[in-house]
């Protein structure tokens, strides 16, 4: 394990202390994200902070589609937009 590598594990290992969640999967990449594990084993799994499902709104209008951060930004473009209102949607990414 390089410096780089033992930076990555230290700050995973330290999202495990902070009752983060964890996920591992084998080195092999031949398995997908799991969140059980009993015991570090840096040679064979890899081990990630499990990533934050992404929030998002969409307003789509006569034109086209435009994504937004929040849906305040999603209701700021109803107001700039005359006509076509087909309402705001939310979108939640599954992990």
């Amino acid at each position: 394990m390089n410096r780089d590598e033992t930076k990555k594990a230290i700050e995973v290992m330290q999202a495990y202390v902070d009752d983060k969640e964890v996920e591992s999967r084998n080195v092999s990449g031949s398995s997908s994200w799991g969140s059980t594990f009993t015991t570090w084993n840096w040679s064979r799994f890899e081990y990630r902070i499990k990533p934050k499902p992404r929030e998002f709104w969409l307003y789509p209008f006569d034109e086209g589609l435009k994504v937004a951060e929040s849906r305040q930004k999603a209701e700021d473009y109803k107001c700039e937009q005359v006509g076509g209102y087909l309402g705001v949607i939310k979108v939640r990414e599954v992990l």
